[in-house]
């Protein structure tokens, strides 16, 4: 509720916005910052991809402590080029122009419709999302897909032209999109 977990490059800290405390420097396990990519939280724990170790740790998050560090998904060759990964239940990673979705350690179908995805693409969904959203620099766009991969909707703007990041409201209907140094909000 009041914690955030960031990655400085070498370790995972905990940070308390409420307080402005940060601490609970852990680095066991951690990749380096050439080859870490798309730290995320689900259900208490920390997620972060390790590209040169083709795999993705998983981190337990306490209240005062970073511990116990696991492989969630290992040897997965697709994860050496992988870009951004999103879990809400299962995990959706960012790889090699498409989509790859796992759950419970088992790779799914998952039939994307759409192709060509750039190397900077990132995704986003939560526990309870009923869609996937997909922000695809190159193509100046955001897409929306049903968690089975469908196109659900697709979102683009004369302003898209240097896409980096997002965050989803999708109680709200509301994209929060980084847009070079701008942050632009998106109805939809």
């Amino acid at each position: 509720e009041n914690q955030a977990v960031i990655f400085n490059g070498t370790e995972l800290l905990l940070w308390d916005f409420k307080t402005g405390i940060i601490g609970g420097a852990f680095s066991t396990s951690v990749p380096n910052a050439d080859s870490a990519r798309s730290l995320t939280v689900y259900n208490g724990k920390a997620y972060l991809l390790d590209r040169a170790g083709r795999k993705i740790m998983k981190y337990t998050v306490g209240d005062s402590a970073i511990s116990s560090p696991t492989a969630s998904l290992e040897n997965i060759d697709e994860l050496a080029n992988a870009s951004d990964i999103t879990i809400d239940g299962s995990i959706y990673i960012a790889t090699n122009g498409t989509i790859l979705k796992y759950n419970s350690g088992v790779k799914e179908e998952f039939n994307l419709g759409v192709s060509n995805l750039p190397d900077n693409t990132k995704l986003y969904t939560e526990n309870g999302f009923v869609n996937l959203y997909v922000l695809d620099p190159a193509g100046r766009r955001i897409v929306v897909l049903s968690k089975e991969g469908a196109v659900v909707q697709t979102l683009t703007s004369s302003q898209f032209n240097d896409l980096k990041d997002f965050y989803v409201d999708e109680k709200s209907k509301t994209i929060y999109v980084l847009n070079n140094n701008q942050l632009l909000k998106v109805a939809f």
